[in-house]
């Protein structure tokens, strides 16, 4: 069984369960059956733990399409993909903002990037936690 096929089974089971469950659910799901939960995911960039890290703080309290947007002018402000840690406190924290970054969402990866520079994070144990 594929990647794809598995996936789709899992998508029809979810949505033959939540048609059962709920008859709200059920006219949204007929009105919209092609409808993947996790296409947007499609339209991110690739991202490293870190840049995961980034997406996350970036998103927080935001829309998905805005999460997106904004993220697409963090890649434009770093020549098209997201900063490494080292990157991102390379550049003067007032670029952050023009591109639509809060302070708090400034200072926060930035905290990351510290730490993870000067070592007091480690990327390799974090992404081994992770799995």
């Amino acid at each position: 069984m594929t990647e794809d096929s598995s996936r789709a089974a899992w998508l029809a089971q979810a949505r033959s369960y939540l048609r059962h469950a709920d008859p709200v659910l059920a006219r949204l799901i007929n009105d919209q059956p092609d409808f993947d939960p996790r296409a947007w995911m499609a339209q991110l960039p690739p991202m490293d733990l870190y840049g995961a890290l980034l997406f996350q703080v970036t998103g927080q309290q935001l829309s998905v399409p805005a999460t997106r947007r904004t993220l697409a002018r963090i890649q434009a402000l770093f020549g098209g993909h997201l900063p490494a840690p080292a990157e991102l406190l390379a550049v003067d924290p007032s670029q952050l903002r023009q591109v639509g970054l809060s302070w708090r969402k400034i200072n926060t990866p930035r905290d990351l990037a510290t730490r993870l520079t000067d070592g007091r994070l480690d990327q390799d144990a974090l992404s081994i936690a992770r799995r």
